[in-house]
């Protein structure tokens, strides 16, 4: 309700304020995120997603509430909060140093050059429906180079009893579940 709203309003006001104050360089994890949200925001506003648009806006907060950014990251994630809370980030704009209203300034563009690769992703596996073992893979990994990782874990050896699968389906990076 309006009483979440205004808290969000509150938690946004200090992390802006908080960063254009302390005016150090950014933090590479808080940019890498704060380039996929300028991705994941065109991409709801595009598709008239603006629920989703502000909820991706509170987890980037909440993420990054002890975060540094620099005034024109900082002026960046504003831009995205302007058609949202317009008023509000025009004023929190104001405070970076700008002469000119958030309105009239050009839309951050997506550099996916800023983005970090991720390190290793955590995927259960399942053999015959039921959990048995979980691998750490690159989310980049080949189909191929998962099958043997996975085929070559113990755990799964022993579930598998030896025999090759019958089916091997996978949901990149989120699950794998072997037929046997």
């Amino acid at each position: 309700g309006p009483v979440g709203a205004l808290r969000f309003i509150e938690r946004i006001r200090s992390f802006v304020e908080s960063n254009i104050k302390d005016n150090k360089e950014s933090d590479k994890e808080a940019v890498s995120d704060l380039h996929k949200l300028i991705e994941k925001i065109e991409k709801g506003i595009e598709k008239f997603r603006f629920n989703v648009v502000i909820s991706d806006m509170m987890k980037y907060v909440n993420k990054h509430t002890d975060s540094s950014l620099s005034p024109d990251d900082t002026a960046n994630f504003l831009k995205l909060l302007a058609p949202v809370i317009p008023f509000e980030a025009d004023e929190l704009y104001e405070k970076t140093g700008s002469s000119t209203s958030i309105h009239a300034s050009d839309w951050p563009k997506y550099d996916k050059s800023k983005v970090l690769k991720e390190a290793l992703v955590a995927i259960p596996v399942q053999v015959n429906g039921k959990k048995r073992a979980e691998v750490e893979v690159s989310p980049e990994i080949t189909d191929t180079e998962l099958e043997e990782a996975v085929l070559s874990n113990e755990n799964v050896k022993r579930h598998t009893k030896g025999q090759s699968p019958k089916k091997f389906i996978r949901i990149k990076n989120r699950i794998i579940n072997i037929v046997v």
